[in-house]
């Protein structure tokens, strides 16, 4: 079955795929888009589409919850973007976005389309995705810390930053924690 774009995450308990398509723009520019289709009897249906903040970063699922971060580049964003005109008529208007670290997180409706969370620009600190798990993401801050935020109805929210000695490169969970590793320096966990 051929899908446009690379495999990132299945929704649970349905037919839902969840890809990363890397595209060329009209103006030779990189994009990265989100792509939802639904796979059944050998073919590929696509549902929607989500334009990511950036070319290459971050991308996890938990459920339903999906998470992102990455750089983004202001350059990379001569993208059109439609929208209605009181009297019928359409202009492009490209999307305004500052040059920076940018976590932001989606839902996934049983329907397969993408609804928005919430974006956090997190300027140019240094940063990654470690994971998400109940409308939380969790990210390294220069290698130096884990911050704990969470997406809720207001938008996301920075609910915790952990200073570390070792290096968070992974992170795992059980039912209320999350425990993210750091070599002679032990873990560090953290409650969900």
């Amino acid at each position: 079955v051929n899908v446009p774009g690379i495999f990132t995450a299945r929704a649970s308990g349905g037919d839902l795929l969840v890809l990363e398509d890397p595209q060329y723009g009209g103006e030779g520019n990189l994009v990265t888009l989100l792509r939802c289709g639904r796979i059944a009897a050998n073919t590929f249906t696509l549902v929607d589409s989500f334009t990511l903040p950036f070319v290459y970063g971050d991308v996890e699922m938990q459920d339903t919850f999906i998470g992102y971060l990455g750089h983004s580049y202001d350059y990379y964003y001569p993208v059109p973007v439609l929208r209605a005109e009181e009297e019928g008529e359409s202009v492009v208007e490209p999307p305004v976005r500052e040059p920076g670290y940018v976590l932001g997180a989606l839902t996934l409706s049983p329907e397969g389309m993408f609804e928005v969370k919430g974006e956090l620009n997190l300027g140019q600190m240094w940063s990654s995705l470690l994971g998400v798990r109940n409308a939380q993401a969790f990210i390294t801050v220069s290698g130096a810390a884990v911050a704990q935020c969470v997406f809720g109805e207001s938008g996301p929210e920075v609910l915790s930053i952990s200073p570390v000695m070792g290096y968070p490169g992974t992170i795992r969970f059980d039912a209320g924690h999350a425990y993210i590793p750091l070599g002679y320096s032990g873990v560090l966990t953290l409650p969900l």
